[in-house]
């Protein structure tokens, strides 16, 4: 009986034990490394949360930034729109959350500098791939929509991007071809933010609307005139029509061709993004041709048209051969039409022009990548003019 029984309490021990090495509080070792390596449910395994102080929505707004000075303000995860999970130590996502806000760190540092520049408020400020934007406008009617700030911002930005993009491929430019690394365009809401920043990045007393650096440091500043830009389409078209400039001016060598007798092409493309997007073309970069009114109300085809009709115009030779601070209301209108058939006929050869103008050549040899003198231009554009120029004539290449 005695043996029975030991056999049984030795029995009972054994299963005990098992019992216990099977039970949770003999597992919680295993399972907390499992969250060191792995996560845990409370993260689905990643390593990171949201960020507690935005809603769920926030981060979208944020996918083509690099930095935004606006979601950088958050105290608790600096823009990135994640934390660390306290239930899980070690692990990837740790590492990644980490990284994710000394990088953050790094740009707010960077911050810094153009903020003490430019002192006054924190602004509100994005960084893409390819421009540095400041947006000082604090809300706007796009479509039906009243939108923000933070939200203009990121519209403005992303409306940028695809200038460059729709830039490039219509003139099969390439980034390679531009030098300037990053553009910096800034829209104020003050006249003494204007004045300062043309001063400090633009290189120049900022005595107008809008003030460029043209060439490989790329910078457009402008205050908002709410008699100029009253609807977000007055705004988006000067900014457009000026930073075609920026895009131009940066190509190949560098240089800007508006002092080089380019003016006609310089302004010409500038314009004819402005119809392109809009239909209508309505800026001019210098004070003296800006009357704040439209010339023709900005629908140039059939003005031009008209012209050509009765003869009543300067000679390719003429607008073709003068400085962009030099062409007149009506010749701003010729220089668009002089772009819009050129690029119908080869837009990949343009480009070209715009090299030859940087290499000082007169308009007759910038003219070569087209195989037409000058005369032959003037003769050939006017026969186009007068057969693709109507009232149902759109904007774009078609």
């Amino acid at each position: 009986m005695k043996s029975i029984l030991g056999f049984l309490l030795i029995l009972l021990i054994q299963t005990a034990a098992i019992a216990a090495a099977a039970s949770p509080a003999a597992a919680s070792p295993a399972i907390a490394q499992d969250k060191i390596n792995t996560g845990c449910q409370r993260c689905k395994f990643t390593g990171s949360l949201p960020c507690p102080k935005h809603n769920k929505t926030a981060a979208k707004i944020e996918e083509e930034a690099i930095f935004c000075s606006i979601a950088a303000r958050c105290p608790v995860c600096k823009g990135t729109f994640v934390v660390d999970c306290p239930d899980c130590k070690g692990n990837d996502g740790e590492a990644s959350v980490e990284n994710a806000h000394a990088e953050a760190q790094r740009w707010l540092e960077k911050e810094a500098n153009f903020e003490k520049n430019m002192g006054g408020p924190t602004r509100a400020r994005v960084i893409t791939k390819h421009f540095d934007l400041t947006f000082e406008v604090e809300s706007l009617t796009v479509g039906r929509n009243v939108l923000d700030q933070h939200q203009l911002l990121h519209l403005y930005a992303q409306r940028l991007e695809t200038l460059l993009a729709d830039f490039n491929e219509i003139l099969g430019t390439r980034e390679t071809d531009h030098k300037c690394p990053r553009f910096l365009v800034m829209v104020w809401k003050s006249p003494v933010d204007n004045r300062e920043a043309a001063t400090r990045y633009a290189d120049s007393g900022g005595s107008g609307t809008g003030v460029k650096l043209l060439g490989s440091k790329g910078v457009y500043t402008m205050v908002r005139d709410r008699n100029l830009h009253a609807q977000d389409d007055d705004l988006h078209r000067s900014i457009v029509h000026n930073v075609t400039h920026l895009l131009l001016a940066d190509l190949f060598d560098a240089v800007w061709i508006g002092n080089r007798k380019g003016g006609w092409l310089d302004e010409g493309l500038a314009h004819w993004f402005e119809d392109k997007y809009f239909g209508q073309c309505t800026n001019f970069c210098y004070q003296e041709q800006n009357t704040l009114i439209a010339f023709k109300g900005g629908k140039w085809r059939m003005p031009v048209r008209a012209m050509v009709e009765i003869n009543k115009m300067p000679p390719f030779a003429e607008t073709g051969s003068k400085m962009s601070d030099q062409l007149t209301a009506a010749e701003h209108a010729l220089a668009f039409s002089y772009v819009d058939f050129l690029l119908h006929r080869d837009p990949k050869l343009l480009p070209k022009v715009a090299y030859l103008y940087q290499k000082k050549k007169e308009t007759r040899e910038a003219l070569e990548p087209y195989a037409l003198s000058v005369n032959e231009l003037e003769v050939q554009w006017k026969k186009w003019v007068l057969d693709k120029y109507t009232d149902r004539t759109g904007p774009g290449l078609k």
